[in-house]
């Protein structure tokens, strides 16, 4: 599995590569949203969504992917926010406050802050 993910990132950073010496204007600048994708690409970072109807166990799944029990499951009321999970070394929380400010917090308290109540 992990071999076909490297051989078709390695294709899609050759078509991107492609599409690069394809779209390059008269000065060699190249489109920002190409190289993001790029970046992207060589630092292995992606976005997964996952959304469906309340209470059809998202958290759960998403808690029995990262083998460790993060989000709220089983609560009520559910999760009513977006909630961004990041791989680290460590598992950390912090929760981004409105007008900017991010706080710190521990992992029980995050029912706190993505839960209805």
């Amino acid at each position: 599995m992990l071999e076909e993910f490297i051989r078709h990132k390695t294709e899609m950073l050759g078509t991107i590569e492609n599409i690069e010496l394809l779209i390059k204007d008269d000065m060699g600048a190249v489109d920002n949203r190409l190289l993001m994708v790029k970046e992207q690409l060589i630092a292995n970072c992606f976005n997964l969504v996952i959304l469906g109807q309340f209470k059809r166990g998202k958290a759960t799944l998403i808690n029995s992917l990262i083998g460790k029990k993060i989000l709220p499951s089983s609560v009520v009321p559910p999760t009513s926010v977006v909630t961004i999970l990041k791989y680290g070394e460590e598992v950390s929380c912090s929760v981004s406050i409105e007008g900017g400010n991010e706080k710190k917090i521990r992992i029980e308290e995050l029912s706190d802050y993505v839960t209805e109540k």
